[in-house]
């Protein structure tokens, strides 16, 4: 997959495993927004749900930086599974986490609002694409505000006024696509607020 080539709906049945780079998969509605399902990384998987049996892909995906991938036809992936156990318990370890993850994200978009699901797309992503920042105790994500949007379900310019108002108070800054949380745990008591 080239820089932000789409991987569009088909019958194909590839497994694709990220070998480095970036990876956005995300739903497409007819009234032209987007939700980011996932964010996914070195070493994680894409494609799975047509190696299982699905005739067609359930979203699409983009890359989001330069991305290299392995690619593995689906009749190849299901001898290894048959052929390794541990490997088919590690898929099922990560479908189950993205099981987890899709439930959490139902039940803030049902539940949680605006401001919570921007605090709460913060800290999936301080988990999973966060890295150390400049100074201790920061995390620093490569993220837009156009991005985090897409992953709260909040429009841009909501996001934008909110992570104003949580960089007023010392717990965000922002700057060139990426966003520093400078207390992740001060970040997590906002939801109680």
């Amino acid at each position: 997959m080239r820089w932000r080539e789409h991987v569009r709906p088909s019958s194909s049945e590839r497994l694709y495993v990220i070998r480095a780079g970036s990876v956005r998969v995300f739903r497409h509605h007819s009234d032209g927004r987007e939700k980011t399902l996932a964010m996914l990384g070195p070493g994680e998987v894409l494609g799975e749900m047509t190696v299982f049996g699905s005739e067609r892909r359930s979203a699409s995906a983009e890359t989001v930086a330069p991305t290299t991938f392995f690619v593995m036809l689906r009749p190849r992936f299901r001898e290894l599974l048959a052929d390794i156990p541990n490997l088919a318990v590690q898929v099922i370890e990560t479908l189950s986490t993205r099981l987890r993850d899709a439930n959490q994200q139902i039940h803030e978009l049902a539940f949680v609002n605006s401001r919570g699901r921007v605090i709460c797309g913060l800290g999936r992503l301080a988990g999973t694409r966060g890295s150390v920042g400049p100074t201790e105790g920061e995390i620093l994500i490569p993220i837009t505000h156009a991005e985090l949007a897409k992953i709260a379900s909040v429009s841009r310019e909501t996001t934008t006024k909110i992570l104003t108002e949580l960089a007023e108070k010392g717990l965000v800054r922002a700057g060139h696509g990426r966003l520093w949380i400078t207390d992740i745990g001060r970040l997590y008591d906002e939801l109680s607020t």
